[in-house]
This record gives structure tokens, sequence and C-alpha cells, in this order.
């Protein structure tokens, strides 16, 4: 973890800088004459000057200051509600300030957003080391606008002290488009970079016999750093607290931030400091296998650093800096795996100002390594990674670093998503290239988002947590804080109150962790005594079993370079003990992704019976990819279900959803790859005195088998769920079917069908879910079909109820579609096995009735 020495650059990364061609600024060079048409400014001289100028015939002159936010405003500017963009622009100081080394310069984007007092400002470029001597210099950054309405948008160029000027010239601030392919690319990224080959073979012993032997390959712990900033006292506790329990849970990583100069618990900090409590917590920590990101040694910011310090003299800081960094080192070796040795420098700089010495950081980088010549040294700031405001300073402060020797490992990402912003994966990766490019190691040390809806949080948070992971140069993703108890913002947990729920967003980051991003493989000996394997790095259990016993345990890392395992199969077959599983504290992987309604449909009849009849699409569709038929139902009618089934009863269609075009209801199914065959949709439509069905969709879920994506009914409008329906891009879903006890809709994805790791998709759901006067409903099941392509099953309603709905469900295999029939005088939902997985596992495919009723 050592910095690469400097010219050494990784070249892993694969997304390039795209922006739109658009220069969204108005007279952004400043050439046409009226420049108060486009740029205002108030309480300063705003004049053209033409002597020095960076680009074209004109800059523009900013004097008589007399506060550090005067500068030009564009109002309004014309942006767009949650897309990113690129501000680039060039500056030039043309006086200093006597005492004072640098300043520095913020482009902010301000806006109005309804029932939000006072304006809502974000920076987004800075640059905190401007001189009079550096000339015209660039600053540059990104952001993403508000994903919230706002009324107006601004942009302002702020930043220097009072009374100094400035000129600026060549203003830029463009589009960034998303890279749609950016989750895609994500999957395989993971694929190729936190994954690598495994090689076990196992010697059999001659007494093996006819003995029914397996292996089991368990992956236990990440190599990626995946960590959150702990409360100290709660880790300390003892008997171990259940805080403690879920943190080794979630985290293999975690940062102690009482080592801060400014939690010295002594009575005499200048003679005799005490960080007791970060020693100790981070023991604790180390015990468990957790290790330790210990944050920080110092803090360049007055308000940041103790009392006693601020009032030392000059002559004595340095001093006691230097000393600061002995005392934190020596205590940290064998305790700390990474320093945060600086925190926030790039716009900070009270050490350097005050002993008015550009070096002093450096030299007290070169301290802590000369203390501690292995352990990582790492400069940590924010706004360089989640949004860009600083990603180009902190790449120019790493490489002369680098250029002069300083011993600097990794860069320490903070990553605050900035309030009704969301993450941009896509652009999130752009600036990881950037500061890839350093060869230092790169770490987001502090990400939180704050949301208030949960749900739209958690698609955030997993967009951001898929994103930093996908991208090679990362080597960890560690949180600021989990537990709404022990955070100061609001809207950002993972989990919540007393009893500690885990909340969605803590959900998706256990099944990303435990589920998607983990490996567990079991082989029959007697079938191969040798196991070729992808897994993801880090560390490996092996367990040997006899006959259904556990006889011999092993463990092993697979680390950068490829794993070869040899194990010596015991003869024994004595019964070993081994140790105490982990609690699963998210067994099931529900996702609501996406929640949304599609809108209402309503029946305006006086039938005081439940009709239903079938719909069927007209032919079948063509046989390529998303070839897609639709029916609807007629206009006296509402649509209650939407099924679909496959021509040849192949489980190569995608699947099929409700939509919504110009507020008619329509069943959509869409064909997939390799089917030889068209889809046919049918729609179950209904009459009944009052009723009303609002249509829901989530999705899609997890791509992995087993995870489900779920579509909830308004229980407040007693609403249930009457049928349901299935979409899976890369068809890899079981189907769906009905949960009346949470009034929902659920549709499971399978395992994946293609190799492609970049062709995963999940599966998304539908829900008709609906309401009239007495209205109830079951669910019926029919028996699973043989696992064998074209096999069918068939269910029927009571006498009384109404078939409202028709799924396909097939576990462990996959299905070929659903379709209603009329047999023995009354309706049966058919469902059909479209092809078996294979092994001892496969199962068949079971028919799912929802039948209903006036009560």
């Amino acid at each position: 973890m050592r910095a690469h020495l400097l010219g050494t650059l990784v070249a892993l990364a694969t997304w390039q800088l795209v922006i739109g061609q658009e220069n969204l600024l108005r007279n952004p060079s400043f050439e046409n004459e009226v420049v108060e048409a486009d740029w205002k400014g108030a309480g300063f001289l705003m004049e053209r000057v033409t002597d020095d100028v960076y680009d074209g015939t004109y800059a523009i002159k900013c004097s008589q200051r007399d506060r550090g936010l005067e500068g030009p405003i564009q109002i309004p500017l014309n942006v767009t509600q949650g897309k990113t963009y690129q501000f680039e622009g060039h500056f030039k100081l043309l006086n200093g300030l006597q005492g004072k080394l640098w300043q520095t310069f913020k482009i902010v984007l301000q806006y109005t957003i309804p029932g939000v007092p006072n304006l809502k400002t974000y920076n987004i470029a800075l640059s905190g080391f401007g001189t009079p001597q550096r000339g015209w210099f660039k600053v540059e950054g990104s952001m993403a606008a508000p994903s919230v309405e706002f009324t107006e948008a601004r942009l302002a160029l702020r930043g220097p002290d009072p009374e100094v000027a400035f000129l600026a010239d060549d203003l830029k601030l463009y589009e960034i488009p998303e890279d749609s392919s950016w989750r895609a690319q994500s999957y395989q990224n993971i694929e190729d970079h936190r994954k690598g080959n495994i090689n076990v073979m196992v010697i059999l012993p001659s007494n093996l016999g006819n003995d029914k032997a397996e292996i089991i390959v368990t992956h236990k712990k990440h190599q990626f750093a995946f960590g959150s900033l702990v409360y100290d006292y709660l880790i300390l506790e003892d008997p171990m607290s259940e805080y403690f329990k879920l943190f080794k849970y979630l985290f293999n990583w975690a940062t102690v931030q009482s080592y801060k100069w400014k939690f010295d618990a002594s009575n005499d900090p200048k003679n005799n400091p005490d960080f007791t409590r970060a020693f100790s917590t981070s023991d604790r920590l180390n015990s468990e296998g957790i290790k330790v990101r210990a944050h920080s040694i110092f803090w360049d910011k007055e308000t940041n650093s103790p009392q006693y310090v601020i009032d030392l003299p000059d002559s004595e800081l340095n001093a006691e800096l230097h000393k600061r960094v002995q005392f934190m080192m020596e205590e940290g070796v064998n305790r700390v795996a990474q320093w945060d040795v600086q925190n926030e420098h790039v716009r900070n700089h009270y050490y350097e100002e005050r002993l008015h010495m550009t070096n002093i950081t450096k030299e007290l980088y070169q301290h802590a390594r000369a203390v501690d010549p292995t352990v990582p040294l790492y400069f940590n700031d924010y706004d360089a990674a989640g949004a860009g405001t600083i990603t180009q300073d902190l790449y120019d402060v790493a490489m002369e670093y680098l250029s002069q020797g300083v011993p600097l490992d990794g860069l320490g990402l903070q990553s605050h998503i900035k309030e009704f912003t969301k993450p941009s994966p896509s652009t999130i990766w752009q600036r990881l290239d950037k500061l890839q490019q350093t060869g230092l190691d790169l770490m987001i040390t502090e990400f939180d988002f704050e949301w208030s809806d949960v749900i739209e949080r958690a698609d955030g948070f997993e967009d951001a947590v898929r994103a930093y992971f996908g991208h090679p140069g990362l080597s960890g993703l560690v949180l600021w804080g989990f537990w709404n108890n022990y955070m100061n913002t609001p809207n950002e947990e993972l989990v919540r109150g007393d009893d500690m729920e885990i909340v969605e967003p803590g959900q998706r980051w256990a099944c990303l962790l435990k589920k998607e991003w983990t490996t567990r493989v079991t082989r029959d000996l007697q079938v191969t005594n040798n196991l070729d394997m992808r897994g993801f790095k880090g560390e490996y259990e092996v367990v040997i079993e006899r006959n259904g016993v556990p006889v011999q345990r092993d463990t092993f890392v697979l680390g950068d370079q490829d794993a070869w395992v040899p194990v010596f199969m015991t003869s024994d077959t004595t019964e070993i003990t081994l140790p105490e599983p982990e609690h699963d504290y998210v067994p099931e992987c529900i996702s609501h992704r996406a929640q949304r309604s599609l809108g209402k449909s309503n029946h305006l009849g006086f039938e005081p019976d439940l009709t239903c009849t079938t719909r069927g699409g007209q032919g079948w569709s063509g046989t390529n990819e998303d070839d897609f038929l639709t029916v609807t139902c007629n206009s006296d009618e509402v649509m209650t279900s939407c099924f679909s089934v496959h021509e040849s009863k192949k489980y190569t269609r995608k699947g099929e959803m409700i939509i919504n075009e110009a507020g008619i209801y329509a069943c959509k199914a869409v064909n997939g790859i390799n089917s030889n065959g068209g889809v046919k949709p049918f729609a179950r439509c209904c009459k009944v005195e009052g009723l009303s069905c609002e249509y829901m969709s989530a999705g899609p879920s997890f791509p992995f088998d087993g995870a489900k994506a779920e579509a909830v009914c308004n229980a407040e409008e007693n609403r249930i769920p009457v049928g349901c329906s299935s979409y899976s891009q890369y068809p890899e879903s079981d189907g769906s079917y009905p949960n009346l006890t949470s009034s929902s809709c659920l549709a499971q994805s399978g395992a994946p069908v293609l190799l492609d790791p970049k062709l995963r998709s999940g599966s998304e759901v539908w829900a008709a879910c609906c309401s009239a006067p007495g209205l109830e409903c079951v669910v019926k099941y029919s028996g699973e079909t043989p696992p064998i392509k074209g096999k069918h099953r068939m269910v029927a309603c009571d006498p009384g109820w109404a078939l409202t709905g028709c799924n396909v469900f097939a576990e462990q295999s996959n299905a070929g579609g659903a379709k209603i029939i009329w047999k023995n005088g009354e309706d049966n939902c058919r469902a059909f096995m479209g092809a078996s997985l294979g092994g001892s596992d496969a199962r068949g495919a079971k028919a799912v009735a929802t039948c209903c009723r006036i009560n």
C-alpha cells in the first residue's frame, strides 16, 4: 500500500470525461460589450480589460472588493434538475495580502428550492493555493444539480479575501451526461478486479471408499475495506454490545476519530496527552480482526485545534506539532492500519499561515515516516469523489508531494453527498480516474448520503456503493457512521432506533457484501477432487464433510495473485467442532428499488358480482430479442393481472409488464434472445361496482439467484395485490407471486443465464393493487411440474371465487410462462416449465392463482 514511484501511473481507468458541446454560460469570455446583461455584480468594481487576458480580446477585472463573496454572478443559469455539470475557468490574482501565503477561489452554484429558506449553495470548483506569482491558473470542478425541484439557479465567482483584486476569463459550464452503461460495466470490473482464480486440489485418503464426501469453500472476509466510523464507548462495552455484534457483521474496517487532537482527555494535554479511549478502542477492534483507520493527527483548521495549541506563541508551535507526530505515531505502531496525517488541507492552512511556512505539512509527513517506516500515511479531504470540487487541486497537491519525495501513500476521499443531490456513478468514476493517475492508494473514508425518503436513499446509496466497489483504483469504502442514534445528520443511517432496525439502505449494504459479493462453492469429492473457481479476494474457509459430518477445516487467503490450495484430506472420521456460524441479520434480500405508481384505473359500472375475462394478444410476437405484443382490456373493464407465455414454452421470454400509454393500461409481453418463437400477453379484465386498481412497480432486484423485488400496495387505501407480473432484461427470473400478508407482489431473480458478467439484470415486478367494497382474496398454488421443458401444472379457484391473477413461479428453474384456460367448466391458471437448471436441486414450475370475491 506504499505509494508508487512518481511517474508510474496505473493504467486501469476505462472512463473518459465526456461533456456536452454547449457552453451553458452566456458571454463566458466577456467579449460582448454589455457585460451587465449576463453578469451581475454589487459592492465592487467590475470592468472589462484588454491589457491582460487569458484568451480572446477581453477579460473581466474585479477590484475594490470589501467582502470575500464579491464577484460576478450569472442569473438565471440554464441547468437541469439532477444533471451533473463541469466548470472550467481561468483566473489571475492581481495582488496578495501582507502575511498571507495563499488565496482560495470558489465557484458556487446556488438554487432557490421551494420550501427551503435561503439559497442552497454548493461549491462546484475550488482552488486553495492561489498566489499572484502563479499568473493565470485554471480552476475546475464538477457537481450535480439538486435532484429536487428548484425555481432558479445561478453561478457565482467567489473567493479570494477582501481587498484582493482578480481577473477572470474563458469560463465554461458543460453538462456531463450520465453513462447509462455504468452498472453493467461495474459488474465486469468487479469480476475482473475484485475476484481471483482459486484452485483447490484435494488429496483423498485411501479409506474413503463409497463414503459421501463434500468440500465446502466459503469466503469469510473481504480483502477490500468495507468500514464505518465507530462509536468508541459501544465498542468498549463488556460483554460485547449488540452494536459491536452488528458492526462485525457489516464491516471489516473501522475509523476511530477520537485520535483527533481536540479529543485529548488529559487535564494537562501539553505535557501529558491522554488518548486512552482511542487506543483501547483500536485494541478491541484489532482483537476481533477489524482493521483501524486512525483519524487524524492534524486538522489544519483553527477551530479544530485544541485551545492550548491556539494559545501557544508562534515560537513554540512548530515544536508542538512535531511532538504530537512523535507521540501518536509511536502509540500507533501495531495498532493502526492507516493514518490520516493531515485532514482537509486543500481548504485549510492554519498552521502554514500562522507560521508562514509553506512546507510544514510536508515536514510532518516526513517525521511520521521516520517514526514508523511501514504504516500507510494518508492525506484526507472532501469533495474530490462524490463531488468534484477539489479533484484537480487534490491531484496537484499529491503530485507536488510525490515530486518532492514526501512520503504520501494514499488519498482519503471523504464523499459526503450534498443535501438534495444524488450520486452520479459515471462521474464518480471520472474523478477517481483522475486521482488514480497519482499512483497512490485511494480510499473512500467518510461516505454518507442524506435523503428523507428511505427507498430513494437506498437506491442512491446502492448506486454509489456499486460505483465505488466497481472502480479498480479504490481499496476501500468507509462510511461516516451507520446508526442514527450516533449520527449528527438525520436520514443517512443504515440502522435506526433503539431496537437497531436495519432499514433498506442497510439491507442493501448487507445483501451486496454478504450475498452478491461473496463466494460459496460445494463439490462432491467422489465426482472431482480438483476445484477450479473464481472467488472474491479475501479470507476463505475450507470444510470437508464425510457422510454429512465435518471432519476437517482449513483456511487460505486469496490476494492479488491466484491461489493454489492443496488440501490433504484426513482419514480420520471424527467430527470436528467448527467456529460458531455468523448470525445472518439480513437473511432475505428484498429490494424496493424505484418503487413507483403508474396510476389508477377505476370501473364506473354497478355490477354486484366480480366477473373476469381473459383478453389475449393477437397472434405471437416476433422471434427477435425485444419483439413484443400488447393487449388491453375493454373500456368498461379494469385490468387485474398481466401475464404471458412463450410460443414454444421456452424460458427465453423476458416476461411481461404493465404499461401506461396515454392513460390506457396495457399488458406488454417481451421476447428474449435465441427464442425460436414468439410471446403472447394476456390481460385479466374484471368488473364489479367500486373496483379501483393502482398499478405499482419496483426493481430490479439484486442480480443473484433468490433475490427479490417487491412492489407494495397502498395499505391506507385497502388495496390488495390481485395480480403480479415480472420482467428480466436478461431472462433470469423465477417468476412472480402475490404476498397477501404484506399486500405486495414479489418477483424473484433466478440464476444468471448468460456468462458475460455485464449481462446481469435481476427482476422487475408489477402489482395490480385493487380495492372494492367487500373485496377479499386468497392465493392458491399448484404442485410442481417435473423439471422438464414444456411440462405444466394447473390450479383453479374454489366455487364462488373469481380468478383475477395467474402467475408462474419456478424456483431453481426457468419458467416458460402462464395462461388461463377454460377446463372442466372453470378458469384454470396453467404454468409451463421452461428449462431446468440441472443438478440435484432442480425443481419444476408452479401455477399461482389469485382468487378474489366480494364478501
